[in-house]
């Protein structure tokens, strides 16, 4: 599975998810995702823009130092920059 898109941050979380579902809509998206950390744990909310869905999911943090030692995948176009600088 694959998701080509991109990441915004906003210091007003708020205000940045009500830019992001107008655009979202205007583009006939059916969800968005929104990252926030808590507790030293990673989370992504899944809100729905047209479908009606609001659940969160609990990720890990992930040291990329550590993943680059373990893994070439990092180096992959799809895993994160070109050249795998992350």
């Amino acid at each position: 599975w694959r998701e080509d898109g991109f990441v915004l941050k906003f210091s007003d979380a708020a205000a940045g998810r009500t830019k992001v579902v107008a655009a979202a809509e205007a583009f006939d998206q059916g969800a968005i995702y929104e990252y926030y950390v808590d507790a030293d744990a990673l989370y992504r909310r899944t809100l729905g823009v047209k479908m009606k869905v609001d659940e969160t999911t609990p990720m890990r943090l992930v040291d990329h130092a550590e993943l680059r030692r373990r893994s070439d995948l990092v180096g992959l176009p799809w895993a994160g920059p070109a050249g795998g600088l992350l």
